[in-house]
C-alpha cells in the first residue's frame, strides 16, 4: 500500500461529550492535521510532525501511543491517506495556540502558521458540507475532513 499522506483528528471530552478538535486553515475551511510524508518517514511519524506543525506546536503526542488508538486508511486516487484519532486529555486552549502562532508568523517560521485557529467539533448526525463548532462558527468543511468524518461515522 502506498501512502501519500497522513494525519491525526485528536479527540476530547468537553462536559461528557467527545469532541474533534479541527484547524481552520488560511483559506478559510475547516480541516485536520495532515499531510504529505515526507522520505523514509512512516505514516504514524508524518501524522506526528504534522500535527504538530499544524497545532503551532501546542499538541505533541508520542507515536507509539497513537498507533494503538482508532485508525483507518482513506483512498485517494492510487494513493492512501492514513487518518489516526488519538484521545488527548487536556483541552488545547484557543489563545495559547494563537499567541504561538503569532510569535512564529513574527520569527519568520512558517511551518507552524498554516492554520489560522483551533476549534473543537461534534461528528453529526448528518453530513453536509458545512459544520458548526462549539462557539457557534459555521465553517465549509475540507474534502478531506468530510471524507475523515464520514469514514469516522462508520
Amino acid at each position: 500500500m502506498r501512502y501519500s499522506g497522513a494525519g491525526i483528528i485528536p479527540i476530547v471530552n468537553i462536559n461528557g461529550v467527545q469532541h474533534l478538535v479541527a484547524f481552520e486553515s488560511n483559506k478559510g475551511l475547516l480541516t485536520d492535521a495532515g499531510g504529505r510524508i515526507d522520505y523514509n518517514e512512516s505514516p504514524i511519524d508524518a501524522a506526528v510532525r504534522e500535527l504538530y506543525e499544524e497545532s503551532s506546536s501546542l499538541i505533541k503526542l508520542q507515536s507509539d501511543l497513537v498507533v494503538q488508538q482508532k485508525h483507518f486508511n482513506i483512498p485517494c486516487g492510487k494513493t492512501v491517506y492514513k487518518i489516526y484519532f488519538a484521545e488527548i486529555k487536556q483541552l488545547p486552549n484557543k489563545e495559547q495556540f494563537l499567541q504561538l502562532r503569532e510569535s512564529y508568523k513574527l520569527a519568520g517560521n512558517y511551518h507552524y502558521t498554516e492554520n489560522k485557529s483551533i476549534t473543537f467539533i461534534t461528528v453529526p448526525e448528518y453530513l453536509s458540507d458545512t459544520i458548526v463548532d462549539i462557539y457557534g462558527t459555521r465553517f465549509t468543511l475540507h474534502q478531506r475532513l468530510k471524507k475523515i468524518l464520514k469514514y469516522y461515522k462508520q
